[in-house]
C-alpha cells in the first residue's frame, strides 16, 4: 500500500512546486543610434577650390552608409569607412554662405543628423596667374599669335580665343595643355580685317583668367583696276588697266550670269602684273569682274563689265545677251548650221524645223545650256547626233526627225531627264536603243521609228510611266516585247510593227487600259494570243487602229481579235 502511495505524493509535490515559481523576464537590447559630426572644415570657416569635408561617425551595430548635404541637397552617399566628400566649390559665387550636413545610418536602420556646419566661399585669390599677348603678326601664308608663358603651379591648359570685333562674342578656336606652348598658328585668314584675340589660363580647378585683347595691324586694300569693255576682232577679248602696287599679287577675272557677281566662276589667274589681257571662250556668260589681290591675300574689285555683242547668222545680227528665242521655221535657210549659235548662251528655244539645212549638228550646240525646246526637224541634217546634246538638261521637247542622221543614239540623251518630247523619226540611226533612256521618266512622246534601230527592246523603257505614245516601228528590232511594257498604264499609243520581234505578246498588256493605238503586224511573234488582251477597253469596231496580222500566234484565238489575225490594214502616218 505503502509503495502505491509513494509515486503519487511525489507527483502532487512536483505539481505544487511548478505552480508556486514564476517564469523568468526576457531582457532587451536598448536602441542606440550612431554618433556623427563633422571634423573638418570647422564651422564658420572660410574655403575655396577643393575642399575635403571629413566625418567621424560611430555605432555599436555598425555604420551602413553616411550621406552629405549641401544645402539641403544630397550630394554623395558614402558606404566605406573614412568617411569624407570631395568638394568643388569653384562653382559657388564668391562670399556667398552654404549649410553642409551628414546623415550617418547604422546596419539596423537607425539614423543620426550632424550638426550643421556653415561656409563661406572666396575663391577670389585662386584665379591662376593671367598672361599677355605678345603680338598678332602674319605673313602671306601664316597669322601667329603669341603670348607670355603661365606661371600657375596649378596650370591645366590655354584656350585661344577670336572676335572679329573687339567687344563681340568670343569663340574658342584651339586649347592646348601644354604649359610651354605660346603660339598658335592660323592659315585661314583675311589680314584686311580686324581679328582680335585673347588667352585664357585655365588650372585644374576650373578657373581661369582672361588676358586683354590684341588685334592684327590692318593691311590697306590694293588700287583696284578698270576693266574696259569687252571686244570681238577675231576673238573675244576682255581688257584692264596695269596695278602698279609694290605688294601685288595677281589678278582674278570672274564671270556669273547676275549683275550683282552672284554664283560666280574664276574664268582667269595670273601672278604676271603685265598680262592685262584675256581671251573669252564661246561659252560666254553675262557679267565680268576682275579682282587685283595683293601678297596678304587682300583684294580689290574693278568695275563689273556686261558682256554683250552680237553675232552674225544667216545674215542677221543676234545679241548674245538679249536673244533668249531664235524662231526660223520655214526660212528657207541652206547651208549648215554655224557653230557661232553655240555663243547665243541664253537661248532657251530654237526652232529650224522645215528648212533645207545640211551638214552636222555642231557639238557647240551643248553649250546652250538653257535651251527647253530644240526643233530641227524636217531638213537634210547629216552625220552622228552629238553626244554633247546631253548638256541640254534643261531641255523639255527635242525634235529631230526627218532628216539624215547616222550612227546610235548616244547614250548621253539619258541625262535629259526633263524631256516630255523626244522624236527621231525617219532618219537612219543604228545601233540598239540605250537603257539610258529609261532616265527620262517624264516623257509623254517618244518616237524612234523608221530607222536601222536592232537589237531588243530595253527593259528600261518600263520606266516611262507617264509615256502616252511610242512609236518604234519599221525597224530592225529583234527579241520579245519586255513585260515591262505593262507598267505604262498611261500609254494610248503603241506601234510595233514592222521589225523582227520574237515570243508572245507579255500577258501584262492587260494593263494597257488607255489603248487606242494598237498595231504589232509583220514581225514574228509566236504563242497563244493572252485572253488577258480582251480586257483593254478598245474600240474593237475600229480596224483602222488595230492590227496584229502578219505574225505566227497558235490558236485558239480570243474571241475579241480573232477577225483581225490576216485581215490587211492600210499604212498608218504617224504623229511626228
Amino acid at each position: 500500500m505503502f509503495k502505491r502511495i509513494k509515486p503519487l505524493l511525489l507527483f502532487i509535490g512536483l505539481v505544487i512546486w511548478s505552480c508556486a515559481t514564476p517564469p523568468p523576464v526576457a531582457t532587451q537590447t536598448p536602441i542606440i543610434s550612431p554618433t556623427v559630426s563633422i571634423l573638418s572644415p570647422v564651422n564658420n570657416q572660410t574655403i575655396n577650390e577643393i575642399v575635403t569635408i571629413v566625418v567621424e561617425t560611430k555605432d555599436n551595430d555598425g555604420i551602413d552608409k553616411v550621406e552629405f548635404y549641401i544645402d539641403d541637397s544630397l550630394v554623395f552617399t558614402d558606404l566605406e569607412s573614412f568617411y569624407e566628400y570631395q568638394w568643388n566649390t569653384i562653382q559657388y559665387e564668391d562670399d556667398s554662405k552654404h549649410t553642409v550636413k551628414v546623415i550617418s545610418y547604422d546596419l539596423s536602420g537607425n539614423s543620426t543628423i550632424s550638426e550643421p556646419n556653415v561656409y563661406v566661399i572666396d575663391n577670389s585669390t585662386s584665379h591662376p596667374q593671367g598672361v599677355n599677348i605678345i603680338s598678332v603678326s602674319y605673313t602671306v601664308t601664316e597669322m601667329t599669335i603669341a603670348w607670355e608663358g603661365a606661371t600657375d603651379q596649378d596650370f591645366k591648359g590655354y584656350k585661344v580665343l577670336y572676335s572679329p570685333i573687339e567687344g563681340g562674342d568670343k569663340d574658342t578656336i584651339i586649347s592646348y595643355s601644354d604649359k610651354s606652348r605660346t603660339t598658335h598658328i592660323l592659315t585661314d585668314f583675311d589680314p584686311a580685317q580686324e581679328n582680335w584675340f585673347w588667352v585664357d589660363v585655365l588650372d585644374i580647378y576650373g578657373l581661369s583668367t582672361l588676358s586683354g585683347g590684341m588685334t592684327n595691324e590692318i593691311d590697306d586694300a590694293p588700287t583696284s583696276s578698270d576693266l574696259y569693255p569687252i571686244s570681238l576682232n577675231d576673238e573675244f577679248q576682255i581688257m584692264w588697266s596695269k596695278n602698279n602696287n609694290d605688294d601685288f599679287g595677281s589678278y582674278k577675272l570672274y564671270q556669273s550670269f547676275s549683275e550683282d557677281m552672284s554664283n560666280q566662276i574664276l574664268v582667269y589667274e595670273t601672278n604676271y602684273r603685265t598680262d592685262t589681257t584675256f581671251v573669252l571662250s564661246v561659252d560666254v556668260l553675262k557679267y565680268y569682274q576682275l579682282v587685283v589681290e595683293d601678297i596678304w591675300g587682300i583684294q580689290s574689285k574693278s568695275n563689273i563689265e556686261i558682256g554683250d555683242y552680237e553675232i552674225k547668222l544667216w545674215g542677221e545680227y543676234y545679241s548674245i545677251v538679249n536673244t533668249i528665242e531664235l524662231n526660223l521655221i520655214e526660212n528657207q535657210l541652206t547651208g549648215n548650221i554655224p557653230p557661232e549659235i553655240g555663243i547665243l548662251t541664253n537661248l532657251t528655244g530654237l526652232f529650224l524645223s522645215y528648212n533645207y539645212l545640211q551638214g552636222e549638228i555642231p557639238s557647240e550646240i551643248g553649250n546652250l545650256i538653257n535651251l527647253t525646246e530644240l526643233h530641227l526637224g524636217h531638213n537634210g541634217l547629216q552625220g552622228e547626233i552629238p553626244p554633247e546634246i546631253g548638256n541640254l538638261v534643261n531641255l523639255t521637247h527635242l525634235s529631230l526627225w526627218d532628216n539624215e542622221l547616222i550612227g546610235s543614239i548616244p547614250p548621253e540623251i539619258g541625262n535629259l531627264v526633263n524631256l516630255t518630247y523626244l522624236s527621231l523619226w525617219d532618219n537612219e540611226l543604228t545601233g540598239s536603243i540605250p537603257p539610258e533612256i529609261g532616265n527620262l521618266n517624264n516623257l509623254i512622246f517618244l518616237s524612234i521609228s523608221e530607222n536601222k534601230i536592232n537589237g531588243q527592246i530595253p527593259l528600261e523603257l518600263g520606266n516611262l510611266i507617264h509615256l502616252n505614245s511610242l512609236g518604234l516601228f519599221n525597224n530592225e528590232l529583234t527579241g520579245s516585247i519586255p513585260s515591262e511594257i505593262g507598267n505604262l498604264t498611261n500609254l494610248t499609243y503603241l506601234g510595233l510593227f514592222n521589225n523582227e520581234l520574237t515570243g508572245g505578246i507579255p500577258s501584262e498588256i492587260w494593263e494597257l487600259k488607255n489603248i487606242e493605238f494598237f498595231r504589232l503586224e509583220n514581225n514574228q511573234l509566236i504563242n497563244e494570243i493572252p485572253e488577258s488582251i480582251c480586257e483593254l477597253d478598245f474600240n474593237w469596231s475600229n480596224t483602222t487602229f488595230f492590227n496584229i496580222s502578219n505574225n505566227q500566234f497558235s490558236p485558239p484565238y480570243p474571241e475579241c481579235v480573232e477577225k483581225y489575225i490576216t485581215i490587211r490594214i492600210p499604212p498608218f502616218v504617224f504623229n511626228k
